[in-house]
């Protein structure tokens, strides 16, 4: 509890602390903590690269050729809106609740990949020690239950657009098993039969 209460106020501080024992007694140690410089252009040129980099293949979900029409990649924006609010909300879940407990974290670095969508997901930075074991449970959980929450969201969302049909009969499908809870939710929003799973609802799918 003593931790919970004074570690918000000392790390506003620009302090750290630990707490000892000696001949009976509590002793509070706090030390000055030097917070590393951040550069945030590297997180502005990561996303920008990622945001390209899932228009790109989000693109090619929709059954275009940007290689071929350049142009065409502007069709893959409703997919990276859709995956980068996904894996957006996993990420300021765990930052969010690690500010809230005083903790130094970076923004999100996310990570343009050429996956089939696009990213290889995000990741923060932690500096410095971790108050006690509830905030690094708090941490740990909030970015599983926001991104939960907003997968379900988008996969309502992508439910509910028109199917999208192959370009030909010859086009190479991607089988995918659904999580239980994804089934659940096609209970109540059906997938349309004979089509191809919408990219929103796909990045739902990743989110799961």
């Amino acid at each position: 509890v003593m931790y919970q209460k004074l570690w918000p106020v000392f790390s506003e501080k620009g302090y750290q602390f630990y707490v000892k024992t000696e001949l009976g007694k509590q002793i509070l140690i706090a030390s000055p903590f030097k917070q590393a410089p951040e550069n945030r252009w590297i997180n502005i040129m990561l996303i920008l690269a990622t945001i390209f980099t899932t228009m790109f293949m989000g693109s090619m979900l929709f059954g275009v050729d940007p290689v071929s029409n350049p142009a065409d990649i502007l069709k893959g924006i409703p997919f990276t809106i859709a995956i980068m609010t996904v894996l957006g909300s996993h990420e300021s879940g765990h930052y969010i609740v690690a500010k809230k407990h005083g903790m130094r974290t970076s923004l999100p670095y996310f990570i343009p990949f050429p996956t089939i969508i696009g990213t290889m997901g995000a990741v923060i930075k932690h500096r410095g020690p971790i108050p006690d074991r509830k905030a690094l449970f708090d941490v740990g959980v909030s970015g599983p239950l926001v991104g939960l929450f907003v997968s379900i969201i988008v996969t309502i969302i992508g439910l509910l657009q028109p199917p999208v049909q192959p370009v030909s009969s010859d086009e190479q499908q991607i089988l995918l098993s659904l999580p239980p809870l994804f089934e659940f939710i096609t209970r109540f929003f059906p997938l349309a039969e004979n089509s191809a799973l919408h990219p929103v609802a796909f990045a739902g799918w990743v989110g799961m």
